[in-house]
């Protein structure tokens, strides 16, 4: 069993509440809801659904969630992209990127370009200090 609750944050008590099978998926019981314009939802990955969010947002009803893995930032910087990425490369590689010192746009754009050379970087060597 599970307990789809809404709570009214003014008197702290539950202003809705529905009991479901254990099966029944978090999303599948949240679209039957309907909440007040202004109302904040808190809620976990298992209600990731785009289209609802849209529709949550066109009520003024406010979310807060975590997204599943980053994926929103990854797909926003794939649509971004000059270059024709699939999710699968853009995501194995970008990983890599975090090293490497360069224009995160120009590399989405234009992967197969070597980084630029960093003048004054790597010019002189830093003396350790111990005990000064």
């Amino acid at each position: 069993m599970k307990l789809h609750l809404v709570l009214d944050h003014d008197g702290y008590l539950p202003s809705y509440a529905v009991l479901t099978e254990g099966n029944t998926a978090d999303i599948t019981a949240a679209k039957r809801m309907t909440f007040a314009p202004g109302t904040m939802l808190v809620f976990d990955r298992g209600y990731a659904d785009y289209n609802w969010w849209l529709t949550l947002t066109r009520q003024k009803v406010h979310f807060v969630t975590r997204l599943k893995d980053s994926m929103l930032l990854v797909k926003y910087l794939q649509l971004k992209s000059t270059f024709s990425w699939s999710l699968s490369n853009l995501v194995a590689l970008l990983r890599q990127q975090l090293f490497v010192y360069r224009d995160l746009f120009q590399w989405l754009n234009d992967p197969f370009k070597a980084p630029p050379i960093l003048e004054g970087i790597h010019d002189g060597q830093t003396e350790l200090a111990f005990g000064r």
